[in-house]
């Protein structure tokens, strides 16, 4: 999933086809640089979130910040890079890209899927935060600052931009925010 966290005018993204398109013209548009164009491109703004579905063939186009969420893996298949010098991965990713025209826009959280959760949470006072045992968290601060108060009396600050790792059953703390304060919070299920 994509969480915008800054968009300028007329940013975009891309998830998936504009409509269905065979393996063979995926690959010829992938070659030739058409595939820019048959991709779904979708505005955006700031706080929009975005599911994308593994297999979708999706792009981040200028002018944007994203926060990106996802199962934990270490595969990306590239099947265009706008001219750059990195490797393509066309064989393989033509082996898993839907090219199915599917429908894009922003979707509402939480986003509960079976590799992630991710929630907004919001909060102009003080936060009791308790881990659960088994299941560590993250928190993504996206505005805001304050301080992480843990039952030692430590007082850690926090700010807009930081994720912090919360250990699975580990001690409760507060969240102290200084003025408002959004964050992301995701775990896998």
């Amino acid at each position: 999933m994509w969480y915008v966290l800054r968009a300028d005018l007329g940013a975009r993204i891309a998830i998936g086809f504009r409509q269905s398109i065979s393996r063979e013209r995926l690959r010829e548009s992938a070659l030739n640089g058409e595939i820019e164009d048959l991709l779904q491109w979708v505005d955006v703004k700031a706080g929009d979130a975005f599911y994308i579905p593994a297999g979708t063939v999706h792009a981040i186009g200028g002018g944007l910040a994203l926060c990106e969420i996802q199962q934990y893996s270490d595969i990306t298949y590239r099947l265009y890079d706008y001219g750059r010098p990195r490797e393509l991965h066309l064989e393989k990713a033509m082996q898993v890209a839907t090219t199915e025209a599917g429908c894009a826009g922003p979707v509402p959280l939480p986003i509960d899927c079976k590799y992630f959760h991710t929630e907004l949470a919001k909060t102009t006072s003080p936060l009791r935060y308790t881990p659960e045992t088994g299941r560590f968290h993250l928190l993504i601060f996206l505005s805001g600052t304050g301080k992480i108060a843990g039952q030692s009396g430590t007082h850690e600050p926090f700010r807009e931009g930081e994720t912090w790792l919360v250990p699975a059953g580990g001690s409760p703390f507060l969240i102290q925010p200084n003025e408002p304060v959004k964050f992301l919070r995701t775990w896998a299920p």
